[in-house]
C-alpha cells in the first residue's frame, strides 16, 4: 500500500521549497521595481502600476491591454506566479490520481492477504484429524497425548475461526458500494468506494483550480495588466488544500458486519 505520510512529507517540502523560491524571487522582482519606478505617474494619459500601489486600477474582469507601461518585468512577474502556483497544483493532482489509481491495487492486496488466512485454516483444521488418525491409534500413550493436545487444537480452531470471521467481515465491507449505511457511518469506515469518491473529488477541483490558472495565464500572454488583487488570487489558486477526511481504514467486529447486513438501507 502507498505509504500516505511519506507521500504527504514529500510534498509538504516540495510546496516549502517553491514557496521559498518564489519569495527570493519576488524579493528581487520588488528591488528591481522600486529602482525602476517612475516620478511622473501622475502626468496625464501614463499609468505606471505597481504591486501595492493604491491608485485607480483597471476593473479586474477588464481585458483591456496596457501597452503604453508594458514591458517585460510585468510578464516575469505574472509567470512567476503563475509557475510557482501551477507547479503545487500538479503535484497535488499527480498525488490524488496515485490514491485513485491505487484503489484497486490495495482490494487486491487485501483480497490475497484475505486468501492467505482462508487457506491457513484449512490447512489447520484439516490437518490435525490426519495427523490423528495415523499415529493418534498406535497405542495407548500416542492416544492420551493427541487427545489432550486435541484439546488445544479445538481452543485454537475455535480462535483462529473468529479471526478468519474479522477477516471476511472487514474486507467485505470495505467492499460496501452503498453510499449510506448506519454501520458505515457509525465506524467511519473508509470503503474502496469512498476512496475512489474523496480522490475523485480532489482530482475535480484541482482540474478547475488548473482551468482558471489557464485563463490568468492567457491574459498574460495577451499581455493584459493584471491587479494586486488577481496576482493574489493566482497565488491562492495554487494553496488548495483538503479537509482530512472523516474515514479512516478502521476495523470492525463480526457483530457490526451482521449489524449492517442487517441495514439494507
Amino acid at each position: 500500500m502507498i505509504d500516505y505520510d511519506d507521500m504527504n512529507e514529500v510534498l509538504g517540502k516540495e510546496e516549502k521549497e517553491l514557496a521559498e523560491e518564489e519569495a527570493r524571487r519576488q524579493q528581487k522582482i520588488a528591488d528591481a521595481l522600486s529602482r525602476d519606478r517612475p516620478t511622473d505617474s501622475g502626468r496625464p494619459g501614463v499609468y505606471s502600476p505597481v504591486f501595492g500601489d493604491t491608485s485607480e486600477k483597471p476593473a479586474e474582469n477588464s481585458d483591456s491591454t496596457e501597452d503604453e507601461t508594458w514591458d517585460e518585468s510585468k510578464y516575469d512577474i505574472y509567470m512567476t506566479i503563475y509557475e510557482s502556483a501551477k507547479n503545487k497544483l500538479d503535484l497535488k493532482l499527480e498525488s490524488a490520481r496515485k490514491d485513485y489509481d491505487g484503489v484497486d491495487r490495495r482490494k487486491q492486496n487485501e483480497w490475497t492477504d484475505l486468501l492467505g488466512v482462508i487457506i491457513g485454516f484449512l490447512i489447520h483444521t484439516g490437518g490435525y484429524p490426519v495427523v490423528y488418525t495415523l499415529f493418534a491409534t498406535k497405542n495407548v500413550i500416542t492416544l492420551v497425548s493427541f487427545t489432550f493436545l486435541g484439546l488445544f487444537w479445538v481452543f485454537y480452531t475455535a480462535k483462529f475461526f473468529l479471526k478468519l470471521l474479522t477477516e471476511f467481515a472487514n474486507y467485505r465491507i470495505r467492499c460496501s458500494a452503498r453510499r449510506f449505511s448506519p454501520v458505515i457511518e457509525e465506524n467511519k469506515i473508509l470503503t474502496y468506494q469512498k476512496e475512489r469518491d474523496i480522490a475523485l473529488e480532489k482530482i475535480r477541483a484541482l482540474k478547475t483550480n488548473l482551468d482558471k490558472l489557464e485563463n490568468f495565464r492567457s491574459r498574460i500572454e495577451k499581455k493584459s495588466f493584471l491587479s494586486e488583487s488577481q496576482c493574489q488570487a493566482m497565488r491562492e489558486l495554487g494553496l488548495l488544500s483538503f479537509p482530512e477526511s472523516r474515514y479512516k481504514e478502521v476495523r470492525i467486529t463480526a457483530g457490526d458486519y451482521f449489524r449492517y447486513l442487517l441495514h439494507r438501507n
